[in-house]
């Protein structure tokens, strides 16, 4: 990468876009619908709220 300019397989980008897409399911699965990427509105945590309300 240093050589070549490209980006690295496992760069901060790419781990955000697939963070973003874990979040992304939790909040489908919370709210029960569909979510639009790039995500954007979500409140609090998605996971948290969901193993709170079991």
């Amino acid at each position: 990468c240093l050589d070549n300019g490209h980006e690295p397989e496992l760069s901060v980008h790419k781990a955000i876009r697939g963070t973003e897409l874990i979040f992304a399911s939790y909040e489908s699965s919370r709210t029960r619908s569909r979510i639009a990427l790039p995500l954007t509105g979500v409140e609090g945590n998605p996971l948290h709220e969901i193993i709170a309300s079991r």
